[in-house]
């Protein structure tokens, strides 16, 4: 479903070819539309490299620092690059990776990347840890790029982006390093059954009571999702049919039909 797991176990593949990460650092930027789960590839990633590290015959400590939800949409690059720098600092501090006179130091740095992350390279070295960096998502192309000259040995910045300029990005930019670029689709119409067969599997690994529902009834909502919209994402896919889902166990109905996805939009949104 809309390439995921391919481009997970991509990433899988990359990582155990790849370099030392004390040499160089790494960009792994994740592009496609808005609901395509770019967010949870994003962070199933970053858990993947963490425990990729830490299985190493010399094991590497690791940092997942998640600032996905520091974004300032409206300010320039270099502002935002700054907050990003500002943020890390807040977090190793609360963290106790390095002591108060690095972290005053690294602070100190903060107003320019181009100081900042070699100096947090370093620390890292000392430490023999990986600082594994959930960025907000880039607006822009140039940014992705700034964050790959910061890059540095022991720090993988990972970048997500529904932005046409940020999707259509170069993999290796004139003079810079490559970057791990992956793309992530939309829903195919047959993929919603997919998406209902392996939740209901699972909630029933898991002793949970569910519905029944015909393979008929989610392709007829793809269907007319696709048709109406133009497309169809896991996230709506998702938070749609929970709802659903949990509306006909409310009812005691124990079938979900067609009327009750219609149902939901009529309430929600427009169907077509």
């Amino acid at each position: 479903m809309d390439h995921t797991q391919q481009t997970f176990s991509d990433f899988v593949s990359h990582l155990q070819a790849d370099s030392d990460r004390t040499k160089t650092g790494k960009v792994v930027l994740i592009t496609g539309p808005g609901g395509s789960g770019k967010t949870s590839l994003m962070h199933r990633c970053a858990w993947e490299a963490r425990r990729y590290y830490t299985s190493l015959p010399t094991p590497q400590a690791t940092e997942i620092v998640d600032l996905t939800g520091e974004g300032h949409a409206g300010l320039d690059t270099i502002a935002r690059a700054r907050h990003v720098c500002t943020r890390l600092s807040d977090e190793l501090r609360f963290r106790r990776l390095f002591d108060n006179a690095e972290i005053d130091e690294l602070e100190k740095r903060s107003d320019d990347p181009t100081r900042f992350y070699p100096y947090f390279s370093r620390l890292l070295r000392d430490k023999n840890t990986v600082a594994l960096i959930l960025l907000p998502p880039s607006e822009v192309a140039g940014e992705v790029h700034s964050y790959n000259s910061y890059a540095h040995g022991m720090m993988v910045f990972f970048c997500e982006s529904s932005y046409a300029e940020v999707c259509d990005i170069e993999t290796k930019p004139t003079g810079m390093k490559p970057m791990f670029h992956v793309e992530l689709g939309m829903l195919a119409e047959t993929d919603g059954w997919t998406f209902v067969q392996h939740r209901l599997a699972h909630a029933h690994t898991n002793g949970a009571t569910c519905p029944q529902i015909d393979e008929s009834v989610i392709l007829e909502f793809m269907k007319a999702r696709i048709r109406g919209q133009g497309k169809a994402t896991i996230r709506e896919l998702q938070l749609t049919c929970e709802s659903v889902f949990e509306a006909v166990l409310g009812s005691n109905a124990g079938q979900v039909t067609y009327a009750d996805f219609t149902q939901y939009y009529t309430e929600k949104a427009s169907l077509s």
